[in-house]
């Protein structure tokens, strides 16, 4: 499980713009009782946002499509999905797989989780803080 900061820093994306996707087209693909500050997102949920996204981008297909989309194509052995009468959108879901785990180990490591609480008095006295 990883934090939404964590997440978003992989997709490369703000903590803002995914908290935004969460609250809206992506509400489905967070429990309720995961909702809040500590939210944790699991490896299937940030690729199928990464799916989202990339075809935003590329295709100019909104986010909510772009969700559906993803989990028709991580669902399907192939990753294809027809498009259309004719045609099928192929998605390398291997490749995203392997590429979005080393951004979020990537994530992991480089994120330092802020302290909660107050300063210790150490950090007040560095500060000059009269606290």
């Amino acid at each position: 499980m990883y934090t939404t900061a964590e997440a978003a820093d992989s997709l490369g994306i703000k903590p803002k713009r995914l908290d935004n996707i969460l609250t809206g087209p992506g509400r489905a693909l967070v429990p309720a009782d995961r909702n809040g500050r500590s939210r944790a997102l699991g490896q299937e949920i940030i690729e199928s946002i990464a799916i989202a996204l990339l075809l935003e981008r590329d295709l100019g297909i909104s986010i909510a499509r772009g969700l559906i989309t993803a989990r028709e194509l991580i669902a399907d052995t192939n990753s294809s999905v027809p498009v259309g009468t004719l045609g099928s959108l192929h998605f390398d879901v291997a490749k995203l797989r392997l590429v979005l785990t080393n951004a979020l180990g990537d994530a992991v490591e480089d994120r330092n989780r802020p302290r909660r609480g107050r300063p210790s008095l150490a950090e007040r006295k560095k500060r000059g803080a009269s606290l």
